[in-house]
């Protein structure tokens, strides 16, 4: 689980009680939005990693392979219709488990 996971979550703190976890679907769409992107004539698209995809508990104990396998193939087919992938390690989303451990960035090392 992530910052924003645990945030979205308590009532009254978005919108319609949105959470953004199908938002649009890119996790299953992602090759027609590549292709999408092509047709546009997009040469580059910023990306970034959601980390509790790649480490579910926000830890390196667990790996999900399956989510490096996803974010290979997004790159693969960005890479494949002359799109530049440019991938941002971090831009607001957080494992929950090192807020809750190690406040995040706030502490100091």
């Amino acid at each position: 689980m992530s910052i924003w996971d645990a945030f979205s979550k308590i009532p009254g703190k978005t919108a319609n009680g949105e959470t953004g976890d199908v938002a649009i679907d890119h996790f299953n769409l992602y090759k027609d939005d590549i292709k999408l992107m092509a047709a546009l004539g997009l040469k580059n698209y910023r990306l970034s990693f959601s980390w509790t995809r790649i480490l579910p508990t926000g830890k390196t104990d667990v790996v999900n392979e399956e989510g490096i396998a996803f974010y290979n193939s997004l790159i693969d087919e960005l890479v494949a219709h002359g799109i530049e992938p440019m991938v941002t390690l971090f831009h607001f989303d957080f494992p929950l488990a090192l807020q809750l451990e190690h406040d995040g960035f706030v502490v100091d090392a």
